[in-house]
């Protein structure tokens, strides 16, 4: 049977820099599909101080500790076997504090006529 992807967990999330987020997904399919999880580009991503991907049959969990902005983007789950493929995309939206603006603010705006 095809892979399936149940995509009820699979939402665009927005977290703040430092903070974590686990996405939690079943699949179905036999035999039992490979699952991966690839980053912008095709990336395939594997397990870092920060992300931590759990593989189980017909299930797989990712998570992410410590965002940073750089994390900010769109995470893909392939679910593989000999009888297909499926795939699901999903969002990571992670908010910075705001910088301060290094320029100097103009304070008269007004224009002399000509």
């Amino acid at each position: 049977m095809k892979p399936r992807i149940d995509r009820s967990t699979l939402k665009t999330v927005t977290i703040k820099v430092g903070r974590s987020h686990k996405w939690s997904v079943d699949v179905s399919g036999e035999p039992p599909p490979t699952l991966s999880w690839v980053w912008r580009d095709g990336i395939a991503l594997s397990n870092t101080a920060r992300i931590n991907i759990e593989n189980v049959d017909y299930h797989t969990d990712f998570s992410i500790t410590d965002a940073t902005r750089k994390d900010a983007g769109v995470y893909t789950l392939v679910a593989e076997n000999p009888s297909g493929k499926d795939f699901e995309a999903v969002e990571l939206i992670v908010l910075g504090k705001e910088t301060v603006c290094a320029l100097p603010l103009v304070s008269d705006l007004s224009i002399s006529p000509r």
